[in-house]
């Protein structure tokens, strides 16, 4: 077999190409690195514990779970059914989104709180973070028609979205310490 014929410029590249980067491709096999560089490639995710990632169900509906484990084929996550994590295989998975796992955090307070996402009830306690101030809730009022609205204790009223943007919840009813039981 002839030897290739080059510039002094290209086999530069190529000495430094074997000095600098050739440690980093971790044992691929030129044949591998030939096609990757002629015919282009796909780079393998990787995860690690406490990534976010993303599973789309059969339903069409997505699971977002935070990795608890790492193996070769697959990870498990804290994501549970019948108290057991669910483990979920490659290729089915990705990485979450900043939105999705921000979602998935807001979702999971509520929960751990026993309500649906942004169900306020009477008594919550929650605060406006652009107006600095802390409120009560005295009822949310749904109408059909139109928006939904918050009432508060002291008269004041807040579209429900509004209050979903401007507004974090600080105690729920619930967890109240200045009511006796009879309020609870």
């Amino acid at each position: 077999m002839e030897k290739v014929k080059i510039t002094q410029e290209q086999a530069d590249a190529i000495e430094y190409f074997k000095e600098h980067l050739e440690p980093k491709l971790k044992g691929m096999l030129n044949r591998d690195l030939i096609a990757a560089l002629s015919d282009g490639y796909e780079v393998e995710p990787e995860y690690q514990c406490g990534e976010w990632i993303a599973y789309k169900r059969s339903d069409g509906t997505t699971i977002i779970a935070k990795i608890v484990e790492v193996e070769d084929d697959s990870v498990l996550t804290d994501y549970q059914v019948a108290v057991c994590n669910q483990r979920f295989y490659f290729p089915s998975i990705r990485h979450a989104t900043p939105s999705e796992i921000a979602a998935e955090k807001e979702r999971r307070f509520w929960s751990e709180n026993n309500r649906n996402t942004w169900e306020l009830k009477e008594n919550d306690v929650i605060y406006d973070e652009s107006e600095q101030y802390a409120t009560v809730v005295d009822k949310v009022h749904i109408d059909s028609k139109r928006e939904t609205i918050v009432i508060f204790k002291d008269g004041e009223w807040e579209f429900r979205d509004n209050v979903v943007e401007q507004f974090k919840v600080l105690c729920f009813a619930e967890s109240r310490l200045d009511r006796g039981d009879e309020h609870a």
